[in-house]
């Protein structure tokens, strides 16, 4: 996204209550405002969860926010806290928000 003209972007790891924040080459990189604040208003609006939030955030000068939920084709799906997510993202953020999923990889024939 950001080759595409993004401000910032950054991909995301959640896991026992932590959010790890990388870089387009997958290097840790500490929070600036538009992702910290995100963070905090959907952990505050998600009952002081931060389960279901997308993999990948892009934030735009137009003020739009561009969210991807990744999923491995036919092995990985959503489930009720992506789903549940994705309402308090559109509470948050209106129709600035852009959200999809990505459903990548392929089957092997052997």
């Amino acid at each position: 996204m950001l080759s595409a003209g993004a401000v910032t972007a950054y991909a995301i790891d959640l896991w026992a209550g932590s959010v790890c924040l990388m870089d387009a080459e997958m290097c840790g990189v500490a929070p600036t405002a538009d992702i910290r604040v995100l963070l905090q208003l959907f952990h505050h609006a998600n009952g002081r969860s931060y389960g279901g939030f997308p993999d990948v955030a892009a934030f735009w000068a137009d003020g739009t926010i561009s969210l991807r939920e990744l999923k491995l084709h036919r092995k990985d799906r959503l489930g009720d806290k992506q789903h549940r997510a994705a309402d308090v993202l559109r509470n948050l953020i209106g129709s600035n928000l852009d959200l999809r999923l990505i459903s990548w990889g392929h089957d092997f024939v052997t």
